[in-house]
C-alpha cells in the first residue's frame, strides 16, 4: 500500500492543485515533500523547508498545520521533524479529483 502511493506522487499533486483546496503554499510544501519522502515519510527541518518552498517560517508552520489538521501528514513523534503521509486520505484524495474529472467530462 505504502509502494502504491508513492508510486503516483504525480497523481496526488495534480489532485490536490486540482482539487483547489490548497493554497499555492501548501502544494508547494507537498511537491517539497514529495521530492524527498522515503517509503512515505518526511524528515526536514523547518529551515530547509523554507529555502526548497522560498516560505517564510510562519507560512511553513500554518502549511503544516492545515495537512495535520486535514490528515494529509500525521507527525511522527519516534523522530524529530518527521511526518508520515497518512496514504488513506492521500488515496481518497485522488479518488475525489477522479470522481470529480469523470462528472465534469460526463
Amino acid at each position: 500500500m505504502l509502494y502504491l502511493i508513492m508510486k503516483n506522487k504525480d497523481e496526488f499533486y495534480q489532485a490536490l492543485k486540482g482539487l483547489e483546496k490548497y493554497s499555492t503554499s501548501v502544494c508547494k510544501l507537498i511537491d517539497t515533500f514529495l521530492k524527498i519522502e522515503n517509503d512515505c515519510r518526511v524528515t526536514a527541518s523547518i529551515e530547509y523547508l523554507m529555502e526548497a518552498t522560498g516560505s517564510t517560517k510562519p507560512t511553513i508552520y500554518s502549511c503544516i498545520k492545515t495537512l495535520k489538521k486535514d490528515h494529509v501528514i500525521i507527525k511522527n513523534n519516534d523522530y524529530r521533524n518527521t511526518y508520515d503521509f497518512n496514504v488513506t486520505k492521500v488515496n481518497d484524495i485522488i479518488c475525489q479529483y477522479k470522481k470529480q474529472q469523470s462528472i465534469l467530462l460526463h
